[in-house]
C-alpha cells in the first residue's frame, strides 16, 4: 500500500513495562481499529483479560477460553492514547474511520535512566513503541 492509504505515530521513552507492552501488540496486530480499542477498554475495565502468550511465568488462568492472563492498565492507557493519535492522524490525512487496521505495531526497549529511591536506585522501564494503521478497502 501506499503512504497516502497510511498513518503512523513513533513514541520515543514511554514509561511502561516493554513486557506488557509486546503481549498488548500482540493481542491487537491486524484487527481493525475500533474493535481494538474497544477491546482495550474493556481491559481497562478488568472485564477483558489480555492473553500471555510469552511472559506467562506465575500468572493464573483467566476465564474464558484463554490460558494465563492480565489487566495491565498503565500500559494500556498509553496505547490507547496511541491509538486515539494515530486515527486522529487517519482522519487528517483524509481516511475512512471505520476501514482503518492496526498493520504494525513494535515496541521496543527503550532507553533506561537511573532513578532515586528509599533504597538506594533503580532503572526507570521506557519503551519505544511504532504504530501503524492503513485504511483497507471492504
Amino acid at each position: 500500500m501506499t503512504e497516502q492509504t497510511k498513518a503512523r505515530v513513533n513514541v520515543k521513552d514511554l514509561p511502561i513495562s516493554t513486557k506488557w507492552a509486546i503481549e498488548i501488540s500482540n493481542f491487537i496486530r491486524n484487527k481493525p481499529l475500533s474493535e481494538a480499542k474497544k477491546q482495550l477498554e474493556l481491559v481497562l475495565q478488568y472485564k477483558l483479560a489480555i492473553p500471555l502468550r510469552r511472559f506467562t511465568f506465575d500468572r493464573g488462568h483467566r476465564k474464558g477460553n484463554m490460558g494465563p492472563g492480565f489487566y495491565p492498565q498503565k500500559s494500556t492507557k498509553y496505547i490507547l492514547s496511541l491509538l486515539n493519535s494515530a486515527e486522529s492522524n487517519a482522519e487528517y490525512k483524509g481516511l475512512n474511520k471505520e476501514s482503518l487496521y492496526i498493520t504494525e505495531i513494535v515496541p521496543n526497549k527503550g532507553s533506561t535512566s537511573w532513578r532515586m529511591g528509599r533504597h538506594g536506585r533503580r532503572q526507570a522501564k521506557r519503551t519505544n513503541l511504532n504504530l501503524v494503521i492503513e485504511e483497507r478497502k471492504k
